[in-house]
C-alpha cells in the first residue's frame, strides 16, 4: 500500500499514457491495403517516398516542420530495407492513380505495399503519445502534478 501511495502520480502518468496509446492504435489499419482516404497522408507518403528517391537538401519545400519530414522517411526507409523493396519501384499515390487514369484525389486506391503506410500511422501515434508526456511535464512544472495529470488525461482522450 505505501508503494502505490508514493508513486500514485507515475502510475497514473503510465496508464493515461498507455490509454493515449491505445485510443491512437485503435484501428489503425483502416482502409488497408486501399489508400487515399485521408489526403494528408497520401501526401506525406509520396514526399517520403520522393525523398529516399531523390534526396531533397531543402526539406522547406514540403512546408512542414523538418523533423517529422525526416521522420517520416527513416521509417519508409526501414519499411522498404525489411520489405527488399527499392524506393525507386515504389509507386507514390498520383503515380498510381495516373497509371490507372483515376482521378486525383479518389479514395480506396489499392497499395502495393500496405505496410508503408501502416509504420506512418504508428509514428503519428507515438509522436501523439508524446506530445501528452510534454503536456504532463509542462503542466506539472509550470501548476502542479494534478495540473499536469488533468492536461495530459484531456489531451490523451481528445479526438485524435
Amino acid at each position: 500500500m505505501n508503494y502505490l501511495h508514493r508513486h500514485k502520480h507515475s502510475i497514473l502518468l503510465v496508464a493515461i499514457l498507455t490509454l493515449a496509446l491505445v485510443l491512437r492504435l485503435w484501428g489503425i489499419g483502416f482502409g488497408l491495403p486501399y489508400i487515399g482516404y485521408y489526403i494528408d497522408e497520401t501526401v506525406f507518403a509520396d514526399q517520403s517516398i520522393s525523398f529516399l528517391r531523390e534526396g531533397v537538401s531543402d526539406l522547406s519545400q514540403w512546408r512542414i516542420g523538418n523533423l517529422y519530414s525526416y521522420l517520416q522517411a527513416g521509417v519508409g526507409a526501414i519499411v522498404l530495407a525489411i520489405s527488399q523493396i527499392n524506393a525507386k519501384d515504389m509507386p507514390t499515390y498520383l503515380e498510381i492513380l495516373a497509371a490507372e487514369n483515376i482521378g486525383r484525389y479518389t479514395i480506396g486506391v489499392p497499395y502495393p505495399l500496405p505496410s508503408y503506410y501502416l509504420w506512418g500511422r504508428i509514428l503519428v501515434a507515438v509522436m501523439g503519445g508524446l506530445s501528452i508526456l510534454v503536456t504532463y511535464l509542462i503542466g506539472r512544472a509550470e501548476k502542479s502534478e494534478l495540473v499536469g495529470l488533468t492536461s495530459a488525461f484531456l489531451l490523451s482522450v481528445s479526438s485524435v
